[in-house]
C-alpha cells in the first residue's frame, strides 16, 4: 500500500500544474515550509517508517527502470538488469536523501511544527505504532470492500438500464 501511495503522489505530482487545485488560502490552508516544520518532520519520518517508503519507492523505480529499460532497447531481462543494476541505480541510490526529504515535504508544508510534534506522539505511542502496522490491512481490506460495492452497483445498474444500454449498443 505505501508503494501504491508514492507511486500515486509521483503521478499527481507529474500532472500539469493546470490540473492541479489551486493552493488553498485563509484559515485552515497550510502553514507552509519551515526550517522548524522540516525538521519536525524528519522527527516524525522516523517514527512512521520513511526510511521503508524510500526503500519501497526505490523498489518501484527499479521495477519500472527495468520495464522502460527492456521496452526502450528491446532487449530481454539478461541484458536490461544490469544496465538498470549497474547504470541506472546507483543514481537514485546515491540521491535516497533528496527523495526521503521530497517525501517528507509534504508533512512539512501542511502541518505546523506543533502538530508534527503531536503526530509524532502519536505516533510514537502504542496506538499510534498499531495504526501503522494495521493501515495497509486496513487499506487493502477498504479497496476490496470498494471494488465489490462497485461490481454490485454496476450489476444493479446493467440490470435496471438493459434496454437503455442496449439502444446505445451496448451489450454487457
Amino acid at each position: 500500500m505505501r508503494r501504491a501511495a508514492i507511486v500515486l503522489a509521483a503521478l499527481l505530482a507529474a500532472l500539469p500544474a493546470w490540473a492541479q487545485p489551486a493552493p488553498a488560502t485563509g484559515p485552515g490552508a497550510p502553514p507552509g515550509t519551515t526550517e522548524e516544520s522540516r525538521h519536525a518532520a524528519r522527527a516524525l519520518g522516523a517514527v512512521i517508517g520513511i526510511d521503508a517508503q524510500v526503500r519501497d519507492a526505490l523498489a518501484a523505480i527499479h521495477l519500472d527502470l527495468l520495464r522502460r529499460t527492456m521496452q526502450r532497447g528491446g532487449q530481454g531481462l539478461d541484458v536490461a538488469a544490469p544496465v538498470v543494476d549497474q547504470v541506472l541505480m546507483p543514481g537514485f541510490t546515491a540521491r535516497r536523501d533528496e527523495l526521503t526529504a521530497v517525501l517528507l515535504e509534504p508533512w512539512a508544508s501542511n502541518f505546523t511544527p506543533s502538530e508534527l510534534r503531536l503526530l509524532h506522539s502519536f505516533f510514537a505511542s502504542p496506538l499510534g505504532q498499531r495504526y501503522l502496522r494495521l493501515q495497509p490491512t486496513i487499506a487493502q481490506q477498504a479497496a476490496q470492500g470498494s471494488e465489490k460495492w462497485s461490481q454490485r452497483v454496476f450489476s444493479d445498474i446493467v440490470e435496471n438500464q438493459t434496454d437503455e444500454l442496449r439502444a446505445r449498443g451496448l451489450r454487457f
